[in-house]
């Protein structure tokens, strides 16, 4: 997708792009401020002034202006409206080489007239890859786009957890060229993921969607420029990004899809990810909340491995943030719910991930450590499965292979729910190699972003500590305490098991000397 004037292509930023989509997809209704950030700029906190920025830009990208309004209007005290009038156009997703090869009229693809009857759409998060849509004048090689889509089809398909519709039938409706939402409907998936790609000279350009079928809404959007030097390099690397970003776009626009249904509408997999959504907010009325989803979803479907991944995590969270004052019987719970996890799914990569927590809580190292190195063997994209190995290591002793995870996490998922705990475990690695000036950035960054809890607060406390800033560590300790009654340094070890004596030494006398009581 891209933006002409006039059929001429007009150059735009990305995140100005996101903001003329996002204003274009709600034309009916003026688009809150609250609603533009969380769209274009997720997790991050942004200043009115950025926002009042990426509105003059995408004004000037439509020829628009502050003064004129025509197209972009200020809708004052609320946000902002698209009022220019849209005329709804089938987007043109491949030039097809099927097509060409076959010199068929398009309906002729799709065989005599309309199925019979239309698939269901799973439970699970479904989706349909149909392929890339050369641009411009250089035309980019087939053994390019067909290769990049062929790739990315057996990537996806192996993923646990995810419904991937086989290429072929992909292929013979994207040729025919009908509406996203036709398309869904026939294929019977949630998500479409379409592109484009066009050359000049040694330079490509590779722009990926993906849509929600039903609504035809771009859920995401990402642009890749690479050199054309080694064609199946770029088609690799490719690959593996496309793969890593769209997995953590996938489970969020889950979450927010089933977060809205009413609750009988619920099934295994939408309890499931409702579930997930309360979890990430880290509080113990939400923790509550997910556990009964994930009961819910266990009853609906006892062989499903995704409801027992998440009672573990959702039993670790109660232990880890000392919700009830039985963490030791919550960290039972975490390892069992972990166990039947894999045993009833050994390849789904999350179930792995939830044995390695549970394993790190329950002071096992070395079971956490090689747990999670199952995980990545299954997706080595998985970026929260990359955090929590680079979280073990931090407390294993082991800080630079940890530091080498955690920066690989966040290059992984930038945005993800648990950046404040990758930051966090960073500054705590810094600590045990003596850099105080690192850790207290770091730890103090981590208290800043979304979700960050009490313990993040108190790292941040024993980083300022350590790094000579004592009036600052104690006003930071107040805070960690004014959010959990009861917070002293036995809570924090049992939450942060280190195996090595002198490191949980080191954090633990600086947030005594912060103010932390023993007990």
């Amino acid at each position: 997708m891209e933006l002409r004037r006039d059929g001429v292509p007009v150059a735009v930023e990305p995140l100005v792009f996101k903001t003329l989509l996002m204003l274009a997809a709600n034309a009916e209704r003026a688009v809150s401020k609250d609603e533009l950030l969380e769209a274009v700029w997720p997790g991050k906190v942004v200043t009115d002034a950025t926002l009042s920025n990426a509105i003059k830009l995408a004004r000037q990208a439509v020829g628009d202006s502050g003064e004129r309004q025509a197209i972009i209007r200020t809708v004052r005290g609320h946000g902002f409206r698209f009022v220019a009038e849209l005329e709804p156009v089938a987007p043109l997703i491949i030039a097809s080489p099927l097509a060409r090869e076959l010199q068929l009229p398009p309906n002729e693809l799709l065989g005599i007239g309309a199925p019979s009857e239309l698939p269901t759409l799973p439970a699970m998060p479904s989706l349909a890859l149909l392929g890339f849509e050369s641009l411009g004048g250089g035309a980019v090689p087939d053994v390019f786009v067909e290769g990049l889509t062929v790739d990315l089809n057996a990537r996806l398909s192996r993923l646990q957890g995810l419904f991937v519709v086989a290429r072929e039938s992909a292929r013979r409706l994207a040729a025919a060229r009908l509406p996203l939402a036709e398309i869904g409907r026939r294929l019977g998936v949630r998500y479409l993921l379409h592109g484009t790609a066009q050359r000049q000279d040694r330079r490509l350009r590779a722009t990926v969607h993906l849509s929600e079928a039903a609504t035809e809404r771009i859920v995401w959007t990402e642009r890749f420029d690479r050199t054309l030097d080694d064609i199946f390099q770029v088609q690799d690397e490719m690959v593996d990004c496309v793969v890593t970003a769209l997995l953590p776009e996938l489970e969020r626009a889950e979450m927010e899809r089933v977060r809205l249904l009413p609750s009988e509408h619920l099934d295994a997999w939408a309890c499931f990810h409702r579930a997930m959504w309360h979890s990430y907010r880290f509080t113990a009325d939400d923790s509550v909340q997910a556990r009964e989803l994930l009961l819910r979803a266990q009853r609906i479907d006892p062989g499903f491995a995704r409801a027992s991944a998440g009672l573990s995590f959702n039993h670790y969270l109660h232990a880890f943030l000392d919700t009830d004052g039985a963490a030791e019987r919550h960290i039972q719970a975490a390892v069992e719910n972990a166990e039947r996890s894999v045993a009833l799914d050994p390849r789904d990569a999350m179930c792995r991930w939830v044995l390695g927590r549970a394993s790190f809580l329950d002071q096992n190292h070395d079971a956490a450590l090689a747990s999670l190195d199952q995980a990545l063997l299954l997706n080595p994209n998985y970026a929260q499965g990359t955090y929590a190995r680079g979280f073990v290591r931090v407390h294993a002793g082991l800080p630079d292979p940890a530091i080498a995870d955690l920066d690989a996490a966040r290059r992984l998922s930038p945005y993800d729910p648990l950046l404040f705990a990758m930051k966090s475990s960073r500054a705590i690695a810094l600590a045990i190699q003596g850099d105080h000036e690192g850790a207290m950035k770091w730890a103090v960054d981590a208290t800043l972003e979304p979700n960050a809890h009490f313990h993040i607060q108190a790292v941040a406390a024993a980083c300022l500590q350590m790094g000579g800033r004592p009036e600052q560590a104690r006003a930071t300790i107040a805070r960690a305490a004014g959010r959990h009654p009861g917070y002293s340094v036995k809570v924090f070890e049992r939450s942060f098991p280190y195996r090595d004596p002198e490191h949980r030494a080191l954090l633990s006398n600086a947030l005594l000397a912060a103010g932390l009581p023993r007990e």
